[in-house]
């Protein structure tokens, strides 16, 4: 995420310099090497700053975050683990999706 916003800096910069999108992703890959963003990505941040885009953070996005990791829910899947463990047989008694139970 950093590496990506300091290179959205970078081209705003390119831009206000009158600089087309084949010569920004140039001067990307010669500073960023290997961390450079893919040349879709700077062209796509090229275009919204030519016309005119001022703010370089992402635009906040609908949907579930890409991570949902929190104490709340590591409480839970914890709790969910040790009651599976208390169930006769252990956890291993317990029918996984896909699986026919032998019988």
């Amino acid at each position: 995420m950093e590496r990506s916003l300091e290179q959205q800096y970078a081209i705003k910069f390119c831009v206000r310099l009158g600089m087309n999108a084949t010569e920004t992703y140039q001067m990307l890959q010669e500073a960023f090497k290997e961390d450079c963003i893919s040349r879709s990505q700077s062209g796509r941040w090229h275009k919204a700053f030519t016309e005119g885009r001022e703010d370089v953070a992402d635009e906040p996005r609908s949907g579930r975050p890409s991570t949902a990791i929190t104490d709340d829910n590591v409480k839970r899947v914890r709790c969910t683990k040790c009651q599976r463990s208390l169930l006769p047989g252990g956890a291993e008694e317990t029918e996984k999706p896909g699986r026919a139970r032998e019988g």
